[in-house]
């Protein structure tokens, strides 16, 4: 009975383990994908005036959270800058919703 106990706990802190890396590759994930404004200032090569004008004519895809600090997702700037038009995440949103309908349309 007691190697039984130790097997189940071996397998229980196993599982726990693996959640534990999956967490931790999420939040590398989102720490390499999300970008705050001096990032997205270097990533982009804008200055500071011309992010926020941006920003406030809703050229370019952001998120503002709870502390009022802006975010932008790197993938969102790559969609935006290849794109060679101005994409706000809710025109991202259409953009991709109408591939995906155009896709199960097959």
């Amino acid at each position: 009975m007691e190697i039984y106990n130790e097997i189940l706990s071996k397998e229980h802190l196993l599982e726990l383990l693996k959640k534990v890396q999956d967490e931790s590759r999420k939040l590398q994930y989102l720490k390499e994908e999300m970008l705050n404004l001096e990032e997205a200032m270097h990533y982009l090569s804008l200055s500071k005036s011309k992010l926020y004008d941006k920003i406030s004519n809703d050229e370019i895809p952001f998120y503002a959270n709870e502390e009022k600090r802006i975010l932008f997702r790197k993938s969102e700037l790559d969609y935006w800058i290849f794109s060679g038009e101005v994409s706000t995440t809710e025109n991202f949103d259409k953009v991709v919703s109408a591939f995906l309908s155009n896709i199960t349309n097959f």
